[in-house]
Parts: C-alpha cells; sequence; structure tokens
C-alpha cells in the first residue's frame, strides 16, 4: 500500500471491500493485498492491534494463492507488530511456523526469516537470537547478494550485541557497514528492516553519529513506501541518536510527534519507551515536573507489556527524574527494582548507565564506598576494546565516586577521560555532563583557573544544546567559585508544544470542534483528545476557551484568511 494522509478513511473504504469480496479460495490472491493494506493503514492510524488482526488473517490465507514475496513481507510485518504490542512468543512462533514451510531452494525468504528471529529476539530483550544471526549470515555468505549478506549480517550484529557478545557484534556491524553502501533502495521493504537492525546495533554499541545516518536513510525509505510498521520502531532510536549527538530540539519534536501516536496504541512496549525518552529529554532540558509525570507514565506501560526490556529502562528514567527532584530514596528503589546489578533484558554493556546513576544516587545518600562498588560493576561491564564508546558511563560513574571519596585529582582524570571519549563519538550530551563533573573536580584540586574554564565552556554547550539542566549545573559551580553566570532562560510556552500541538491550537482558537479537527489533520477524535489533555496541562488551562485565548502565546498558527 502506498502512504496515505488519511488512514482511517483508507481503513473504513478497505474494511468495506471486503465485507463484499467473496471469500472463495479464487480471490485469495485479491483478499490478501485488501487485508495487507488494511494493515498498513490501521497502523497509520494507530490502531496496532486491528493491523495486527488484519495481517495474520492476510498469511493464513492459502500460501498457493499468495505471491511469495508479498507473502514474506506480511509475515515479518505481522510479527514486527507482535514485538511492538510486547508479544514476543507470538512473534517467534510466527516466524518459526513460516520457516518450518519453506522449501529447501527458499534460501533468500530462510535468510529473511532468521533475520527477523534474531533482530526481534535482541529487540525484545532477549539474548537468543545470536544463532539465527549466525545462520543467516552463513546462508547469505555464498548467494552473491550483497542485499541479503546485509540484512543478515545487521541482524546478526544486533543480536550478538543482546547476547553480549560485544565483539562479535562489532565485527558484524562493521561488516553490515561495509555493505550498506552497495545496496540498492530500490526495494525497500527488507531493506527498512535491516536499517534498524544495523542502527539499533551502531547505537547500543555507542557509533551515535553514524547511527542517526542509517536511520534517517531507513525513515526516508519507510515514508516513501508507507511502511509504517518499521518507520515505527525505527523512529524510536532515531530520537535517541539526535539526542545522544546533541540534535536535542529535533529530538524532542521528534519523540513528541511519536508519543502522539503511540499513546493510542495502549501499553504497547513502544509506548513505554517513547515515554521514557521524552521524559529524559524533558529532563536535560529542565522540564521537572514533565520528565517525572511522563516516566511514571513509562513504567505504567511498561507493566502491561511482556517486553523485558520495556521496564528496567522505564524504572531507569523514572530514578533520573526522581533524584533531580531530590527523591533519592524512591531513585534508589526505582533502580534496584530492575533487578540490578543483574538487569533482565538489558545487555551486560548496557549496564553500565544504569551503574553510574546508582553511584550517584548512593552519593547523594552519603554512601561513599556504595558509589565506589557501583562504579567498579560501571567499568566491569564495558571491559574491552570493542566498546570504547560505552566507557564515558562508566568513567562518569568513577568520578562521582572518587568525587565523594576526596579524591579529586582522580575524579578529574576520570572525568577528563569521559569528556574527551565522549567528544570523540558525537555524544555531546555526555560530553556535557562529563565536563560538569570535570569543573567540579578540578576546583576541588584548587585549580581554579582550570575550573572555570571548563565550567564556561560547559556552560555555553549546553544552552546551544538547549540542555538547560546541564547549563544550570555549570552556572551553579562557576557561582560557587564567584563567577557571575547568567540562569539559563525559562523555554517559552510555545515551546513546550509539538508542531502538531499547535496545530491543534490554531484549529480550536478557530472554533472547530474535535471532529473537525480531526478529518482537519487525519486524525482520529480519540487522538484529538489526547492532544488536547496534554496541551491543557502543558499549557496551564482548563478551558477550550482559555486555550484559545493563549493561542498566539503558544505559538500557533494564524487562522487562514
Amino acid at each position: 500500500m502506498r502512504s496515505c494522509v488519511a488512514p482511517d478513511s483508507a481503513a473504513t473504504w478497505l474494511g468495506a471491500a471486503l465485507r463484499i469480496l467473496p471469500t472463495t479460495e479464487e480471490l485469495a490472491r485479491r483478499r490478501f493485498a485488501l487485508l495487507r493494506d488494511l494493515g498498513a493503514a490501521l497502523h497509520a492510524s494507530g490502531d496496532l492491534v486491528g493491523a495486527q488482526a488484519a495481517l495474520a488473517e492476510a498469511v493464513a490465507l492459502p500460501r498457493a494463492r499468495v505471491p511469495a514475496v508479498a507473502r514474506l513481507d506480511a509475515v515479518v510485518a505481522c510479527a514486527t507488530i507482535d514485538w511492538l504490542l510486547g508479544e514476543g512468543p507470538t512473534a517467534r512462533s510466527r516466524l518459526r511456523r513460516e520457516l518450518d514451510l519453506l522449501a529447501a531452494d527458499e534460501v533468500e525468504a530462510r535468510v529473511a526469516l532468521l533475520a527477523a528471529l534474531a533482530g526481534g529476539a535482541a529487540f525484545e530483550g532477549g539474548t537468543e537470537g545470536a544463532p539465527f544471526g549466525r545462520e543467516a549470515v552463513a546462508l547469505a555468505a555464498g548467494m552473491g547478494r550483497p542485499d541479503l549478506a546485509f540484512r543478515a549480517a545487521a541482524a546478526c550484529a544486533l543480536a550478538e550485541y543482546g547476547a553480549s557478545e560485544v565483539v562479535a557484534a562489532a565485527a558484524a556491524c562493521d561488516e553490515a557497514e561495509r555493505l550498506s553502501a552497495d545496496v540498492d533502495d530500490a526495494r525497500p521493504e527488507g531493506l527498512v528492516l535491516a536499517l534498524f537492525h544495523l542502527g539499533q546495533a551502531q547505537m547500543s554499541l555507542g557509533r551515535y553519529a553514524v547511527t542517526a545516518r542509517t536511520l534517517e536513510r531507513g525513515l526516508a525509505l519507510a515514508r516513501a513506501s508507507g511502511n509504517g510498521t518499521v518507520r515505527a520502531l525505527m523512529e524510536f532510536p532515531h530520537v535517541i541518536a539526535l539526542g545522544y549527538v546533541g540534535r536535542l530540539a529535533e529530538a524532542e519534536a521528534a519523540a513528541e510527534a511519536l508519543y502522539e501516536r503511540s499513546a493510542a496504541y495502549g501499553g504497547s512496549a513502544l509506548q513505554s519507551s517513547v515515554a521514557s525518552t521524552l521524559s529524559w529529554r524533558l529532563l536535560v532540558r529542565g522540564d521537572r515536573e514533565r520528565a517525572l509525570t511522563l516516566a511514571l507514565e513509562a513504567v505504567e506501560a511498561a507493566s502491561r507489556t511482556a517486553l523485558r526490556a520495556s521496564r528496567p529502562y522505564a524504572l531507569l528514567f523514572l530514578a533520573e527524574a526522581q533524584l533531580e527532584r531530590g527523591q533519592v530514596d524512591e531513585a534508589r528503589e526505582s533502580v534496584l527494582s530492575t533487578g540490578a546489578p543483574e538487569i533482565d533484558g538489558v545487555p551486560l554493556a548496557a549496564r553500565a548507565r544504569f551503574y553510574e546513576l546508582l553511584a550517584r544516587i548512593d552519593v547523594a545518600r552519603g554512601d561513599v564506598q556504595g558509589a565506589l562498588d557501583w562504579a567498579d560493576l560501571a567499568e566491569a561491564s564495558v571491559a574491552g576494546e570493542a566498546l570504547p564508546q560505552r566507557r564515558p558511563q562508566a568513567l562518569c560513574a568513577r568520578a562521582v565516586a572518587l568525587l565523594a571519596a576526596g579524591d579529586a585529582a582522580g575524579a578529574a582524570a576520570a572525568a577528563g577521560a569521559a569528556r574527551e571519549l565522549a567528544r570523540s563519538c558525537d555524544a555531546a550530551v555526555e560530553a556535557a555532563q562529563a565536563g560538569v563533573l570535570l569543573g567540579t573536580a578540578q576546583a576541588g584540586t584548587g585549580d581554579r583557573s582550570a575550573a572555570c574554564a571548563t565550567l564556561e565552556q560547559v556552560r555555553v554547550e549546553a544552552t546551544a544544546l538547549g540542555a538547560r539542566l546541564l547549563a544550570d549545573r555549570a552556572a551553579r559551580e562557576l557561582r560557587r567559585l564567584g563567577v557571575r553566570a547568567p540562569r539559563p532562560a525559562e523555554p517559552t510556552q510555545g515551546a513546550l508544544l509539538s508542531e502538531r500541538e499547535r496545530e491543534v491550537v490554531a484549529l480550536v482558537a478557530a472554533g472547530r470542534t474535535n471532529r473537525e479537527i480531526g478529518r482537519a489533520l487525519y486524525l482520529s477524535e480519540k487522538t484529538v483528545e489526547n492532544h488536547l489533555s496534554r496541551i491543557f496541562r502543558k499549557a496551564g488551562v482548563r478551558s477550550r476557551a482559555a486555550l484559545a485565548a493563549a493561542a498566539v502565546s503558544l505559538g500557533a498558527p494564524p487562522p487562514e484568511a
């Protein structure tokens, strides 16, 4: 199905066509096409459960009557939605069943299904995907098909990382990156999923700048092809990558837009993940209240999905928000409830962030030895040459603990190394975080001049990034050193709203009803209601009349003449 701008209307008409189409075996091919398009339309409108049902019905039609390539794409799309809904066992069963139906000479389809199983297991937070990835790589190696070799290597890289086989993951990622330049974008279906697998692997390995480029390529292909399922998957790591490299305004806008869509999914893994990520972005900007609200929402959504990786990360971001609000004991309880130091669904190399946060929490509690112990775990989790980009978090954990222990020189060395390493891999936010630690440690050594220079540089960097929280920390440390430092400006009300929310405000100001707004913006009434609920909270108003009166200050576009 080509991309459409009115998915609700498309779904209505496709449903009507299916109701009048006879359910004969001779018409299975036509029925399959309608069900596939209905699944795409329902997904685009936010109805994941409906999309899952339509695609499941499509792939249940007689195999002999359905085009093999289209059927394969539908099976993988349906399994992908299963994973988005947190139904990993269903996804695995669906793909394995399809594998069992393949003939011996259907090697291309086998590679595609093995790659989907490998990447999906890692996305789910499981460790069992690596054998599927390795088998896919082995099968693709002798086929002379760079596109299949790329799909296999990308999925294998992600699966190896999920199994904590970091050296193998890095090698597979290197191979996938090499192959990706030679792959033609003409057939986007399988390529889009492969680019998601590669981008997720790159991000997991800390290759943030190249992650953003990989996922932007995949998003462009997904939009052009109307592949809403993989597009939704790809937008989430893209938001994270944008945040890491310091494109924070873009990250927040993308996260807001994805959050608006994911809210309609009802307890999905994606809803929890997006709410967590948006919470972090708002926290970095300095909006502690909304960050905490979204983090709590993420934890609640995670409780409704079986996806193992959702809950630990939701609790991590909740703890970040709680710590920033001074809720130290609550923050510690949140992180420890992930099962730390062993965290189910989180690969070993990704746990450094959890340990770094626990080190900060224990310092806030006055438990210096506890902080040193967490720093040890953080460094052990990223040991080895395959993960230099992951080491800044562990080094920051060490710096925090040493500073609390009175070893300012040691803390400065660790923080300085973290800052340089973060800069080398374009992790701008991590570089600023390490910079605040470095400046504080330099002040502790008595080197006031170096401390002031570092903290002022970080303050300027963080302000330019839109990272108000970090700019404020740097300014606070400067003031402790007797240097006048301006407080970062509060964001305007208009900056609090996404582009879509400002469009809704403009239509409210024009006197439109929710139904009329939905028709104008191709949204369901429920989605409009969700928009308005968030807009009221952000703008601090309680009625449509008050919202209309505040439209200009909120940045809403003027009504058309």
